[in-house]
């Protein structure tokens, strides 16, 4: 009956926004701030993106083209000589050798999988439910995004840009959380973690010594 429609069904004014909106903040107080408030913002975002993608799901997933272009924008200011947006102490801190995959910079198939995905979300706005291959797609980025995380914590790396990144791609969460069975969405998931792990080193390694 729509008197009792449920509230998930709706979609409120500005909530669509709302996330990218966060994932912009985050980005800026990482690249301005200390990081202890770049870890707030990120904190805060992936906690609005969790309780809309369970309470508002529409609204989360209308947000999902808009955090694929943040992030693809995010990626592409580190393709800008002369580090004119972001500068990055990856390299310095012992991460370079996660910093390209044969002999290509890792941002770059970060940048045309970021873009895909904006590009499917939008081909499937009107439809009922992302596609399969839309919704697999945004999984894979997340386990790839967490696979750096962890990475990174292994390492005690901290990067502003790729933190700001990795918050705007798992912000995508709370969007895909209802449009693909658990079992397939973790296998996607584990399965970018795990063929990243596995074309790099089956182990941790700090530029060119295994630790």
């Amino acid at each position: 009956s729509p008197r009792f429609r449920c509230p998930s069904d709706r979609l409120p004014s500005g909530v669509p926004v709302l996330l990218p909106f966060l994932g912009l903040i985050a980005a800026g107080v990482w690249r301005f701030a200390p990081p202890s408030a770049g870890w707030a913002a990120s904190g805060l975002t992936l906690l609005a993106s969790v309780i809309l993608g369970w309470r508002f799901p529409r609204a989360a997933r209308a947000s999902l083209p808009a955090l694929a272009v943040l992030a693809a924008l995010l990626t592409a200011s580190r393709l800008l000589p002369g580090d004119v947006v972001w500068q990055c102490t990856v390299h310095c801190q012992g991460g370079g050798h996660y910093q390209t995959l044969l002999g290509l910079s890792v941002l770059w198939p970060a940048l045309f999988g970021y873009a895909i995905f904006a590009g499917l979300c939008l081909r499937d706005r009107h439809a009922e439910r992302l596609s399969t291959a839309t919704a697999a797609l945004g999984w894979l980025l997340l386990g790839a995004s967490l696979y750096y995380l962890l990475l990174s914590i292994r390492l005690a790396i901290v990067c502003p840009h790729c933190l700001a990144v990795h918050t705007v791609v798992l912000a995508c969460t709370g969007g895909l959380l209802h449009h693909l069975r658990p079992v397939p969405a973790l296998s996607a998931l584990l399965l970018s973690v795990l063929t990243l792990h596995a074309a790099f080193h089956p182990g941790v390694v700090a530029d060119t010594v295994d630790v």
